[in-house]
This record gives C-alpha cells, sequence and structure tokens, in this order.
C-alpha cells in the first residue's frame, strides 16, 4: 500500500508542478482584470504615458488625408497641415487637445460603466462620456494652441508662393507653407473657426453604447459574456488553493516524517517555483515571435507597434508578479529540501509517532 501510494504521490507531484505557474498567471489575472480601480489606473497610465494616443491621432490624420475631412478643407490640405509633424508634435497635440482633465473622466465613465454592469443585472454595460469640458477646451485655447503647433511646423513661404496666394491663384486653399502677416494669421482664423465650428457641433454627451442593444443576439442580451466573466473570476479567486489541496494530498499519500516532507514538497515548489519564474522572466518572447500581431492585423501599420507595446504593458500586470512568487515558491522549496536533508533519521522523528499509518 506505501508503495502505491507513493506512486499517486509522484502523480500528484506532476500535476503540481505543471498547474503552479498556471495557476498563479490565473490568480494575477483576475486580480488585475477584476479590479475596477487597478484598470482605471492602468488605462490612465497607458493614454497619458504612452505614445498609443499620439500614433492613433497620427494615423487618424493619415486616413483622413485620403479623403476630404469636411468641406473647406480637403485632403490634400489635410496632408499639408499634419504631413510635417513629428512624434513630440503629436504628443503636444494631445496635451492640448486631450489634456488629462478630460482623459480621467472619460476613462472613469468607460471602466465605471463596464464594471457596474458586471456587477449588477443589467443586460447592457452603460457608456456615456460627457463632452462639454472638451468642447469648452477646444474653443477656450486648447484649439488655438493646436493650430498654432500646426502652422508653427510649416516653412516660411517663399516669395512666389506669397505671389501666388496675394494674387489669388490659389485663394481659398491652405498654404503648405508658413504665410507672413497677415495672411498667416488669416488663414490660422480660418482654420481654428473650423475646429471650433465641429467642437460646437458636437453633443453634449456621447453614449458609446446606445446602439448594442440592437446588435446583441437575443433576448438574454449580454448575460452569457456575463456569466462567463463571472465563472472566470471565480476561477481566478480559487486557483492558488488548488496547489495546496495537491500539496495536502501528497503528504497524505506519501509523507511520514520530516526527511520525506522536505523530498515531496521540497522538490515540486522547487520545479514548480522554477517554471513560474521562467515564465514571468520569459513572457516577453511572445511578444517578439510576432504571434501578437495576428488579433491587431486590422489595425494601421503605423498603430500595430505602440498597440503591441500596449499589449505588453498591460501584460507586465499579470506576468511580473510571478517573479516574485515563483522565486519564493522556489527558496520555499529549497530549504524544506534542505531540512529533509539534514533532518533526523524516520524512527527518531517525531512525525514518525504523529502521522498515521
Amino acid at each position: 500500500m506505501r508503495t502505491i501510494g507513493k506512486v499517486f504521490a509522484f502523480l500528484v507531484a506532476c500535476v503540481l508542478v505543471l498547474t503552479l505557474p498556471l495557476t498563479l498567471w490565473m490568480y494575477n489575472a483576475g486580480q488585475f482584470i477584476f479590479d475596477a480601480a487597478r484598470v482605471k489606473t492602468a488605462m490612465l497610465d497607458l493614454l497619458l504615458e504612452e505614445n498609443l494616443l499620439p500614433v492613433a491621432m497620427q494615423s487618424f490624420a493619415a486616413q483622413a488625408g485620403a479623403g476630404d475631412m469636411t468641406e473647406g478643407l480637403t485632403a490634400e490640405a489635410v496632408q499639408e497641415l499634419f504631413g510635417r509633424l513629428t512624434l513630440q508634435d503629436w504628443k503636444m497635440l494631445q496635451q492640448a487637445l486631450l489634456p488629462e482633465r478630460i482623459l480621467v473622466p472619460w476613462v472613469s465613465a468607460t471602466v465605471e460603466g463596464v464594471y457596474t454592469w458586471f456587477n449588477s443585472d443589467a443586460p447592457f454595460p452603460v457608456v456615456v462620456l460627457e463632452m462639454r469640458e472638451f468642447k469648452k477646451n477646444i474653443v477656450e485655447g486648447g484649439g488655438e494652441q493646436a493650430v498654432q503647433l500646426i502652422f508653427d511646423t510649416l516653412p516660411p513661404c517663399t516669395a512666389e508662393q506669397v505671389n501666388e496666394y496675394t494674387s489669388g491663384v490659389t485663394a481659398g486653399a491652405i498654404s503648405p507653407c508658413r504665410l507672413p502677416d497677415p495672411g498667416g494669421a488669416a488663414q490660422m482664423a480660418v482654420v481654428l473657426d473650423m475646429l471650433e465650428g465641429m467642437a460646437t457641433n458636437l453633443p453634449d454627451t456621447v453614449d458609446l453604447t446606445s446602439g448594442m442593444e440592437g446588435r446583441a443576439a437575443g433576448a438574454l442580451g449580454l448575460y452569457p459574456l456575463k456569466l462567463q466573466l463571472g465563472m472566470a473570476q471565480t476561477a481566478a479567486r480559487w486557483a492558488p488553493w488548488l496547489g495546496a489541496a495537491l500539496l495536502l494530498l501528497i503528504w497524505a499519500l506519501a509523507v511520514r516524517s520530516l526527511r520525506e516532507l522536505g523530498r515531496w514538497w521540497g522538490i515540486p515548489l522547487l520545479l514548480g517555483g522554477a517554471l513560474t519564474l521562467a515564465l514571468g522572466l520569459g513572457y516577453p518572447a511572445l511578444l517578439n515571435t510576432g504571434r501578437m500581431i495576428g488579433p491587431l492585423s486590422g489595425l494601421p501599420p503605423a498603430v500595430q507597434g505602440e498597440a503591441l507595446k500596449a499589449v505588453a504593458f498591460l501584460l507586465a500586470k499579470v506576468f511580473d508578479p510571478l517573479v516574485v512568487q515563483g522565486s519564493v515558491l522556489a527558496g520555499a522549496g529549497l530549504v524544506l529540501l534542505i531540512v529533509g536533508l539534514v533532518a533526523r533519521p524516520p524512527e527518531d522523528d517525531a512525525l514518525t509517532r504523529l502521522s498515521p499509518r
């Protein structure tokens, strides 16, 4: 019977070694994904500290240059205005048009709307963005700052170009160069009026989920998705207890002394901790293989790189704790293994008398 017990204990130990990284990863993912405050902080860091938003704005301007954006502002004008902007310029544009005081309420409304839906009986999330502060920012200085930044990147006009604009040859068009005043100031005023007009025509609120009821199939709405998320949350919360249960099972099957405790617990914890540590340190290699590009292939090429960095930024919230967790587990396993090696023989061990036969 003792031999059979040890065989089963060996199989359980193998399962423990292989499942430790997975269960800890699940736990870390649950701690991050289902914590609204942590998600909100991560999203704000991503939008305010990384280059994803400026690059997205740059890509949008490039796509807008393929067709007319609005009456009076042609595709050629868009290319002339935005074509010389560097990434640093786009960062400054973001700060002018979408400063932190605007992005924070938008991110808060989005995250809170989704998590309120998840924690309630509502069939659909409700995400409503307040636009009044955005419109106010455009009209009261943000728009002028953005337009000034754009025109500052234009090269000075040559005498021939100035003559074309002043003689009416290219009247009404946006110059590909910076005209001397009063022509330059007049063109800036035209673009600023367009920008402020577009901002003024925006609604005071934008409901991002207004059409969700029609797109969701069936009367259950998004309840199936909510159910799946709830099951994932429960599994993540209880995942670490699987390791504890397997350790207790090993104890019952094979441990009869301190020496055996060191061997049967120490080795699995050492190996499982090492695998967990390796996963925490090696996950960036998965991103470098290019396999993550597939789900992002629908994005413009210029945005794909920053989107991949954003994915890595979010994955770090889940994988980075594995380094500490794996180190602790491996260290605990090593200590147990050493204790087992230096322990007294089983016949003199108190565990021999206390353990059930």
